[in-house]
């Protein structure tokens, strides 16, 4: 069966006669080194690659912002709280960090789908009035506090986005509006031959707006992995697709490339029965063994149900695998780093109490 990607590079280089002229957008780095990987082996002549990107970096390039990771953010926004929360309303930063981290995705909401923040919030902070609405003029010190937590939330939003502008950073949904702004802009000084957006599915309001400003001034294709089995069964990525395709003005000019039928082709599954993670782990590396014996390991991929078990599936790969690429989350809990933490912590007497509270707070927010 042809993949996806080969599909693609096949089709790009065909059309194309010099590739370094080309960008691929990618909704993920891996995505990108498995399509460098194809473009490589089927490259007739020595050529210098073209610039893959993933959807974020691209969004980075496009909005001219550096992308603040979340550990950062937390503690900028908790500036921003401090300043403007009355001292007799203010939670101590653990308390804050828990409730912070969910308003700053939808923050993050807010601005990737290019949503009007101060009507949506506005909204929030009635509704919430008027679920606490109470004809009894003595309200609850709680129920108070609660609501004035809503009426400062557009301040805290608009503050923090100053804040962050100021230092030439945003958060994720922040660079999907600098970048929506700086699209046209960007598109006419560039001297990119041609932008290749590859394997995109459920969109937010801004990708789509940026992409298909891109298609629309002729400067970019699209390449969508769709299959016949989405729509035979109903599956809520094909109803992306159909959307897409039924409302881009591109698609009255231009194909829909493509809608392929794979998974629906035969497959071979073979079934092994394995009493507890150990015997799993160990039954895996068994199989292992012998496709690196066979040569065939190279587009192998171990997907566990359980990330605890990584370390040891880690300790027991064949000597035969030299090197792996490992994507799988890995909780810094389990990592002996935070065992370490933790003793220190737990026999901390001869250390001050702030760097006991530091100490704490770290291992809470990861």
């Amino acid at each position: 069966m042809q993949s996806f990607l080969n599909k693609v590079s096949k089709e790009t280089l065909a059309k194309y006669s010099d590739v370094s002229q080309l960008t691929f957008i990618l909704p993920s780095k891996r995505a990108g080194l498995f399509l460098k990987t194809e473009i490589k082996i089927l490259l007739r002549k020595t050529s210098i690659l073209p610039k893959i990107l993933s959807i974020e970096d691209f969004i980075q390039v496009l909005s001219g912002l550096n992308q603040i990771d979340s550990i950062t953010l937390i503690f900028e926004f908790y500036k921003i709280y401090i300043e403007l929360t009355p001292p007799d309303e203010q939670d101590n930063f653990e308390i804050f960090s828990k409730w912070a981290t969910l308003l700053l995705q939808d923050f993050n909401e807010i601005d990737s789908n290019l949503f009007d923040a101060k009507k949506l919030l506005d909204y929030i902070k009635e509704s919430r009035r008027l679920e606490n609405w109470n004809l009894e003029e003595n309200q609850t010190s709680l129920t108070l506090k609660y609501l004035g937590f809503f009426n400062h939330i557009e301040t805290y939003y608009s503050k923090l986005q100053k804040h962050l502008l100021n230092k030439n950073s945003g958060y994720q949904g922040m660079l999907y509006q600098k970048a929506l702004e700086n699209t046209r802009q960007y598109i006419k000084n560039s001297n990119v031959e041609q932008f290749i957006f590859v394997g995109f599915n459920a969109l937010n309001i801004a990708e789509e707006k940026i992409i298909h400003e891109f298609l629309f001034q002729k400067k970019a294709e699209i390449f969508w992995d769709n299959d016949t089995f989405y729509s035979e069964n109903n599956i809520q990525a094909d109803i992306y697709f159909e959307q897409y395709k039924n409302k881009w003005t591109y698609f009255k000019t231009h194909k829909f490339q493509w809608k392929a039928d794979n998974i629906n082709t035969t497959k071979n599954v073979q079934i092994h029965g394995v009493t507890k993670n150990i015997s799993q782990i160990k039954k895996a590396s068994n199989i292992l063994e012998k496709l690196a014996k066979e040569n065939k390991i190279e587009n192998t991929a171990v997907i566990l149900g359980n990330e605890k078990l990584l370390p040891v599936l880690l300790n027991s790969l064949p000597k035969e695998i030299q090197h792996a690429n490992i994507t799988m989350g890995y909780e810094l809990q389990n990592m002996s780093i935070t065992v370490f933490c933790l003793i220190i912590y737990l026999n901390s007497t001869f250390i001050n109490k702030t760097l006991r509270r530091r100490i704490r707070i770290t291992i809470k927010i990861f």
